[in-house]
């Protein structure tokens, strides 16, 4: 009893390790036949599995869209530079190195 206590702790927190407790256990295990959440395994897998999926491809989306965001900011803020007279034919400009990998692990195209 004592590693089934270790190993689940939240559902045993009310019982201990002497045979006092044994109908506890036997309550607990009558309520997981009765649940019978093995059968429902595989499917909370593939459910999680298509839904950090999706997740992730909405904030890969989220993360292009800022990194463009950035790139225009970045454009208008060159653009404002070029303008001001620091010395004659010279002006200050970002410039924005971003290295971004692709799933494959290969370097992906730049921003811009």
């Amino acid at each position: 009893m004592s590693s089934f206590r270790a190993a689940y702790q939240v559902e045993t927190s009310e019982l201990d390790a002497s045979a006092a407790s044994a109908p506890g256990y036997r309550a607990l295990h009558q309520q997981l036949v009765a649940d019978d959440l093995p059968r429902f395994g595989s499917q909370f897998r593939a459910y999680l599995k298509t839904i950090v999926i999706r997740e992730i491809a909405g904030f890969h989306a989220q993360l292009s869209i800022w990194a463009d965001e950035i790139g225009d900011r970045i454009r208008t803020i060159n653009e404002s530079l070029v303008d001001i007279d620091h010395n004659p034919g010279r002006y200050i400009m970002l410039a924005l190195r971003v290295r971004r990998t692709s799933c494959a692990g290969r370097p992906a195209e730049p921003i811009w």
